[in-house]
């Protein structure tokens, strides 16, 4: 954490730091749910080495994430929780790295 990294650091080498430290910003609602998908994507991607299974995957997803499109932002908040969890599960633990 940055709190425990300033700690041990003289304060020239936090002037230094700061300088390049960029600080996180906000991710809107859209972007997360767009990274999501991508995401699923990419899981999607290690699991199926056929690409016919791939597609039809991917299509069934697709359609998964245009059915929930137009919810509020409160149900779009919690499906977008469940899904960052249902993801989690479905993790490759040997991911398929583009060369």
């Amino acid at each position: 954490s940055r709190a425990g990294l300033f700690g041990i650091m003289n304060a020239s080498f936090r002037g230094a730091l700061e300088h390049y430290l960029v600080p996180r910003r906000e991710v809107t609602h859209s972007q997360a749910v767009c990274g999501l998908y991508r995401k699923c994507l990419k899981t999607l991607g290690s699991w199926c080495v056929d690409r016919e299974v791939f597609n039809e995957e991917a299509t069934r997803v697709q359609q998964l994430f245009r059915a929930n499109a137009n919810l509020s932002e409160g149900q779009g908040a919690v499906l977008l929780k469940d899904g960052v969890e249902e993801l989690a599960k479905y993790t490759h633990p040997d991911k398929y790295i583009h060369a």
